[in-house]
C-alpha cells in the first residue's frame, strides 16, 4: 500500500535500509557500522540485519507528487514544527483589556436597571393616573364623593388608600375594587397599586383634582398624604418647619394652595428637602406628600396627573 504526499518545501534527510549502497546520484551518503545502535534497530524493524546501512542526504525540490512506500523501508526525518503561541506579557495584556471591558459593561447594568424603573413608572403610573382622573370625574358626578371645604380653600385629601376622607352624609365611599388597579389575572391576589385623589374648589363649578398613582412595597399596607410645612423654596431646595419625618425620597411634594408639585429627590436632615426643578421658587405654605403606613425612606408615588374638571350642578 503506498500514499502520496506532495511536498512544495525542500526535502530533509532520508534513511535508505537496503543491501547494497544507494547509486551515485550525487546524493551525499554516511555509512554507519553494523554495531552502531541506529544500524541494529532500524535492521531489526526493517527485517535486514547484519547488512551495511547507509544514510543519504538528498537535497532536492519536490515538483512532483512523491510516491512514499508505507512502513520503516523508507522513514522520513522531519523537523520538528515550530508553533506560534502568546508570550506571557502578551497574555497579561489580554487579560487586563478583557477585565477593562468586562468592569465596563457590569457598571451599566446597575444604570439600566434604575432606567428601566423609571420608565415602567412614568408608563404604568400615568396609566393609573389617567384612570384614576375618569374615576374620581365620574364619582363626582354620581355624588358618590365630595370635595372638602369652600371655594378658594386648599387642596384635601379626598380619596386615599384606606379611605377615610372626602365622604359626606347620605354619600358613599369609592370602591376598593375602583381604586385598584390590577395586574394580575387573579382576582382573589392582592393588588399592590392604585391611586389617591386631591382636590380643592376653584369655583362653584369648577375643581382642581390631583391623582397620585402608587405601588405599594406591602399590599396590606396604607397609602395616604400627609401634611407638611414649607417655610421657603429657593431654586431647587425647599426648607421644612413642620412635619419634617413624614418627607419621602421620590414623592411629590403637593402645594396645597396652587396644586403645583415637584418631585423630592434627596432629603438632607435637619430640614432640606432637593426638588427635581425649581418651578416652585419662591413658594411656601402647606404641603403633601404621599407615605405607605410601615414604610419609610422612599414613597410609593409612581405618577402625579392634575386637571380641572366640572362640579356637579
Amino acid at each position: 500500500m503506498t500514499r502520496t504526499r506532495t511536498n512544495p518545501r525542500p526535502s530533509a534527510g532520508c534513511i535508505s535500509v537496503s543491501g547494497k549502497p544507494p547509486a551515485p546520484r550525487g546524493d551525499a551518503s554516511i555509512g554507519i557500522p553494523l554495531e552502531h545502535p541506529l544500524a541494529m534497530q532500524v535492521g531489526r524493524a526493517s527485517g535486514i540485519a547484519n547488512r551495511a546501512i547507509h544514510i543519504c542526504v538528498i537535497v532536492a525540490r519536490a515538483t512532483q507528487p512523491v510516491r512514499a512506500p508505507l512502513g520503516l523501508h523508507a522513514l522520513q526525518l522531519m523537523p520538528p514544527a515550530r508553533r506560534a503561541a502568546f508570550s506571557l506579557v502578551e497574555l497579561m495584556i489580554a487579560l487586563g483589556v478583557l477585565a477593562i471591558g468586562i468592569a465596563m459593561v457590569a457598571g451599566l447594568f446597575p444604570a439600566a436597571i434604575k432606567q428601566t424603573e423609571i420608565s415602567y413608572n412614568d408608563a404604568v403610573g400615568t396609566i393609573i393616573a389617567q384612570n384614576g382622573l375618569a374615576m374620581a370625574r365620574a364619582t363626582l358626578n354620581d355624588f358618590n364623593i365630595d370635595i372638602p371645604g369652600n371655594i378658594g380653600d386648599p387642596l384635601q385629601v379626598v380619596v386615599d388608600d384606606d379611605n377615610t376622607h372626602g365622604t359626606a352624609s347620605g354619600r358613599t365611599k369609592l370602591p376598593a375594587a375602583l381604586r385598584a388597579y390590577r395586574d394580575n389575572p387573579d382576582l382573589t391576589a392582592p393588588t399592590d397599586k392604585g391611586f389617591l385623589v386631591l382636590g380643592r374648589k376653584i369655583s362653584s363649578n369648577e375643581a382642581q383634582l390631583v391623582i397620585v398613582a402608587y405601588a405599594k412595597k406591602n399590599p396590606s399596607d396604607n397609602v395616604t398624604a400627609v401634611s407638611i410645612n414649607i417655610s421657603s423654596i429657593s431654586a431647587d431646595a425647599a426648607t421644612v418647619s413642620l412635619n419634617m419625618p413624614n418627607a419621602r425620597r421620590l414623592s411629590p411634594l403637593i402645594l396645597a394652595d396652587t396644586g403645583r408639585y415637584a418631585i423630592i429627590e434627596k432629603i438632607e436632615q435637619p430640614d432640606i428637602l432637593y426638588l427635581d426643578h425649581q418651578k416652585l421658587d419662591g413658594l411656601a405654605g402647606d404641603a403633601w406628600v404621599v407615605v405607605e403606613a410601615g414604610q419609610s425612606g422612599v414613597s410609593p408615588a409612581m405618577a402625579v396627573v392634575s386637571a380641572t374638571v366640572a362640579l356637579p350642578q
